[in-house]
């Protein structure tokens, strides 16, 4: 085995890169990975400037071969965010916002029309604070993004329920007292 020459150290041989995109900020909650299709879409959407970027996030048809999902739309939401890019960075969360409309517009049946607009306001809200959250709670989004869109949906139901507005027991307006006082009434 031949000896190599104390002057010439070894080097590892450098890491060879097919394209100059910048690397994927991987995800820190709970172990959570992308799917490689989503991974596939940021790679190759990576490299756009944010004109174009806006351009093919507005491409809503999912079979399309430039098609951004919701979950690689948080990625670049974060990213502009971080980049304190604001344009970009609002329009694509109006595009995914307005991805999320249709989803929640039959969502919230059995409440009047007033209380349904205020529980998809507080859905979307959640979204847009978790998303912009400096910590890693929006990691979920970019894994299984319509999925947390269903569980903020029933957390908002639920809030409902464990906290009722304008609410009376339905023995509220009885107290005893008056014609009847809780017998039935015989004429």
């Amino acid at each position: 085995m031949a000896d190599l020459p104390p002057t010439s150290p070894v080097k590892p041989a450098p890491a060879e890169t097919t394209d100059n995109r910048p690397q994927i900020k991987p995800l820190t909650r709970r172990g959570y990975k992308r799917l490689e299709a989503i991974e596939k879409q940021i790679a190759e959407a990576s490299a756009l400037d944010a004109k174009a970027l806006l351009a093919r996030a507005q491409h809503r048809e999912q079979t399309a071969p430039d098609y951004l999902s919701p979950e690689a739309l948080v990625y670049f939401v974060r990213r502009a965010d971080a980049d304190d890019n604001m344009k970009l960075r609002d329009g694509l969360l109006r595009e995914l916002l307005e991805r999320c409309t249709p989803f929640l517009r039959g969502r919230f049946r059995g409440f009047d029309e007033a209380k349904r607009e205020d529980l998809q306001q507080e859905v979307l809200v959640k979204v847009v604070e978790d998303i912009l959250a400096p910590d890693d709670r929006a990691d979920y989004m970019e894994v299984r993004f319509w999925s947390y869109l269903i569980r903020s949906t029933l957390d908002a139901c639920r809030s409902v329920f464990k906290y009722p507005e304008n609410t009376d027991s339905l023995d509220s307006s009885y107290f005893g007292e008056g014609e009847s006082e809780g017998k039935p009434k015989l004429e």
